[in-house]
């Protein structure tokens, strides 16, 4: 698209539709990433319940080791 042709009233709209969208994808992405560290950390937890080792743990779940220990 072309927004050198738009009248100063259409380019403020359009301005202001790209910053909601930008808004709203940096919300689903913040949303998505505390998804999956939350389900990271469920993981990590019922692994080491089950006794696996720390640094395996670490590994699959991308979690630090202290991560892990506080759990």
């Amino acid at each position: 698209m072309k927004i050198d042709g738009l009248s100063p009233m259409e380019r403020m709209a359009y301005e202001q539709n790209v910053y909601a969208y930008r808004d709203i994808k940096n919300g689903m992405d913040s949303a998505r990433r505390e998804g999956e560290a939350k389900a990271n950390m469920k993981v990590a937890r019922m692994m080491k319940a089950k006794g696996f080792d720390v640094s395996l743990i670490s590994e699959i779940t991308g979690l630090s080791e202290d991560q892990i220990a506080e759990l």
